[in-house]
């Protein structure tokens, strides 16, 4: 009896936490959509802001995600003669905000080759 108490409980715990989860989610997806239509630029014009601001490179992903400071921006991950660089892109003007090294990309390259 006990035991069926504590699935019980643990049953309602999981349910809890994946109500609050797809909550946090529809929440999340409702901030971007609504950021993003006040957008003044087009993810195909943040990108071409991008690979136009490291000449040579070309763009192999993009995200409209908040930047650190919590200010939406494109990020679009480009490929240069053999690197990954991230350029940050203001959505409001096209203005190239950064550009750096991805080092997330590096990291998962060196361990795919262990």
């Amino acid at each position: 009896m006990l035991t069926t108490h504590k699935f019980a409980l643990l049953g309602i715990t999981v349910i809890t936490g994946l109500a609050a989860t797809a909550a946090y989610a529809a929440g999340h997806i409702e901030a971007v959509i609504q950021a993003i239509t006040q957008a003044k630029l087009t993810l195909g014009q943040a990108i071409a802001a991008a690979e136009q601001s490291t000449p040579g490179s070309k763009a192999t992903h993009a995200d409209f995600e908040r930047d650190r400071q919590g200010h939406w921006v494109f990020t679009v991950e480009v490929a240069k003669a053999g690197e990954a660089l991230d350029v940050m892109v203001d959505p409001a003007n096209g203005k190239v905000l950064s550009v750096t090294r991805d080092l997330e990309d590096r990291e998962d390259n060196e361990d795919e080759r262990e």
